[in-house]
């Protein structure tokens, strides 16, 4: 008799396919190729500021005079966790506003907003006969069974995508809570006419893709088959939920977060973020393992260079948390890329 298999499950053996499809797909050497992690790059002018749960309202104000800062952002999923803008009066630079609020008995730790940077791709093949990592997986096999259904979402954390490519038009989440060109936030959720997901690097309600990188990762996980055009995702029938964090260069730390807390408070299980950075982030570490709260999957690119993370960690997908997968990469004769 055959089992059957709920669109939760279905969607949670699609995500393990994923990471082996992923896993086998070649690529050009990742932008972080060296085995030394290089001088972190971050936000000039802001820093996360973890305060005491117990400090009072006064001694947090206090803290923060002293760096001639002020609070822009609090993160309903990371609680003690702000984010903290300065105004630079004084010679009160991010090192020093850190190294103050550290000594600090009301700060637990003060930390910057670092920048992130996307992890190369390869170009879409439109030949699925030459999209060898689908047959390595046995993909075929599976979608005799099921090829995904609309209502699993998956938040692609990227520099948007296209979400007018013929291969995903059909496949890009539309907010139902929001009426599409009214000014009007209609869902309560802060973002004005966030209708197919949000940008949080210009700071607008149109995710288009910056590049081609988040594009090329939307397709991977569900360019929409049986069309007759272009390649194939994973799943051909899902959601994909366009959340943009980066430029054409990368993004900040305060964005990613950004875009999981969308995508945490829209429900969605299962997040991609094929981007990484070299600076360990205790809020996005926070953030990530509450998620976990809702169940959500956190799928995090582990680089394509055969760098070895045990002594080099690449973050988020180095984080010890159960609900994160870490993806690296594999030629198509199945040894390490890199």
């Amino acid at each position: 008799m055959r089992t059957r298999l709920n669109a939760r499950s279905w969607l949670r053996f699609f995500i393990g396919l994923l990471i082996i499809v992923t896993l086998v797909r070649p690529s050009f050497a990742s932008a972080l190729q060296v085995q030394s992690a290089p001088t972190p790059e971050y936000a000039p002018n802001r820093l996360f500021v973890s305060f005491r749960v117990s400090t009072p309202s006064a001694a947090r104000q206090q803290a923060l005079d002293l760096i001639h800062g002020e609070v822009i952002k609090e993160y309903a999923l990371a609680p003690d966790v702000t984010l903290v803008q300065l105004d630079n009066k004084g010679g009160i630079d991010v090192p020093a506003a850190q190294a103050i609020l550290e000594n600090d008995p009301a700060v637990n730790y003060a930390e910057p907003d670092y920048w992130i940077t996307p992890l190369d791709m390869i170009t879409d093949d439109p030949r699925l006969g030459e999209m060898w990592g689908l047959a390595n997986a046995n993909v075929p096999s599976a979608w005799e069974h099921h090829t995904g259904t609309v209502d699993m979402v998956v938040a692609v954390i990227d520099m948007g995508a296209d979400y007018n490519h013929p291969d995903l038009v059909n496949n890009i989440w539309i907010n139902p809570d929001e009426i599409a060109g009214n000014g009007i936030d209609d869902d309560g959720n802060g973002y004005v006419d966030d209708i197919r997901g949000y940008d949080f690097y210009y700071h607008d309600n149109d995710p288009m893709d910056a590049g081609t990188h988040g594009t090329h990762v939307a397709g991977t996980i569900c360019a929409e088959g049986n069309n007759g055009i272009g390649v194939v995702g994973m799943l051909w029938h899902c959601q994909i939920m366009v959340l943009q964090f980066m430029g054409p260069t990368g993004g900040f730390t305060s964005g990613a977060m950004d875009a999981l807390s969308y995508a945490v408070d829209k429900g969605v299980r299962v997040s991609n973020n094929s981007w990484g950075t070299n600076s360990f982030s205790t809020p996005l570490y926070t953030m990530i393992q509450n998620a976990q709260s809702i169940g959500h999957v956190y799928v995090a690119a582990a680089g394509n260079n055969g760098r070895d993370t045990d002594l080099v960690p690449l973050y988020p997908a180095s984080f010890n948390l159960d609900n994160i997968i870490s993806v690296g990469s594999i030629r198509s004769n199945e040894t390490p890329a890199g």
